[in-house]
């Protein structure tokens, strides 16, 4: 009987060792993670919200710093996220700006008439409330008639 005490006694301690090994294990990998994403920059801030000329709210974000400024013009039926691998390239050395045309994205729907220049004077006031000196804008499909 002596003998089966040990060894259910090895096998806990064996158990334990175990235990003890996936823990530590666990909590490693867990501090990895947190050491690796724990430096990338947490984005915490809210797109911006601008008044267009008939009043619909047209959201935008704004990443990086330098002149000029870029604004990117999605086309019909995308929203600011189409950009969004040009973002990281292009705002190390200028501030980029992306914006949701009313009717697309996080910008509101209440206008009446979706036209060209009703959606110009969405980037009008989206560029003015940078207040940047100087401006490119870019635009994708429907985007560069937007501009144009």
């Amino acid at each position: 009987m002596k003998s089966e005490e040990n060894i259910v006694g090895m096998d806990g301690m064996l158990s334990r060792k175990s235990e003890t090994k996936h823990f530590v294990s666990l909590v490693s990998c867990l501090m990895l993670l947190i050491l690796i994403f724990g430096t990338m920059q947490a984005r915490a801030e809210w797109p911006y919200i601008v008044q267009s000329k008939d009043g619909t709210p047209i959201s935008y974000e704004v990443f990086g710093a330098g002149e000029p400024t870029l604004v990117f013009v999605h086309g019909w039926s995308c929203d600011a996220r189409y950009w969004r691998a040009q973002v990281p390239y292009f705002s190390k050395k200028h501030r980029v700006v992306v914006l949701d045309l009313a009717g697309h994205g996080h910008s509101g729907m209440s206008r009446t008439k979706y036209t060209m220049r009703a959606f110009g004077e969405d980037v009008r006031a989206v560029t003015e409330s940078t207040g940047s000196h100087s401006v490119s804008l870019i635009g994708h499909s429907m985007g560069g008639s937007v501009i144009a």
